[in-house]
């Protein structure tokens, strides 16, 4: 299953290359996410690590008994994720 966002801008799913990859990984080095409590229970840190892949589109696989749904959770650090993304490689 997939989680993506769609923009007039970009279109959908905003691919990045290494050289952009590079500066947001540079700005988002020493920041924290907004939801402090969801990316502790999540991710295990509010610190917002590198990202290898454009955070746009993320991939997961369908479960049972609550394993693989997306939830809020993952769709604020996502957005989180995508809004500093986009900003810091204009």
């Amino acid at each position: 299953m997939i989680c993506a966002f769609q923009s007039c801008e970009f279109g959908f799913g905003l691919q990045l290359n290494n050289e952009q990859l590079e500066r947001v990984n540079a700005f988002h080095e020493g920041k924290n996410y907004m939801d402090k409590d969801t990316a502790t229970a999540k991710k295990g840190t509010v610190t917002i690590k590198p990202l290898t892949l454009s955070p746009i589109i993320q991939e997961f696989e369908y479960g049972t008994a609550g394993e693989g749904y997306w939830s809020y959770q993952h769709m604020v650090l996502q957005l989180d994720d995508c809004l500093e993304s986009k900003f810091s490689t204009i």
